[in-house]
């Protein structure tokens, strides 16, 4: 698991959801506190990166590419907690 502020991705997936598109799933986990996140990304070569790697790296890669998309929602949800 990565550590970024005391989060950790604790997993992230994707689906297509139009040409060029890719809807990606984030599982957040800060404190013990589990949290999901979605946005989509057309970024098509940062996507092929990431699904080219396994495990954690690729959770890692495809949270970068919707981290600043969400960053505001995952903020909020950091002080709720």
């Amino acid at each position: 698991m990565t550590h970024t502020n005391n989060i950790t991705v604790d997993y992230a997936g994707y689906q297509s959801v139009g040409y060029g598109q890719k809807k990606i799933n984030v599982s957040l986990v800060c404190d013990g506190n589990i949290k999901n996140f979605t946005d989509t990304t057309n970024n098509i070569h940062g996507f092929d990166a990431a699904t080219d790697l396994d495990g954690q790296e690729r959770y890692d890669a495809l949270y970068d590419l919707i981290r600043h998309q969400i960053a505001n929602q995952v903020q909020e949800w950091i002080h709720s907690i």
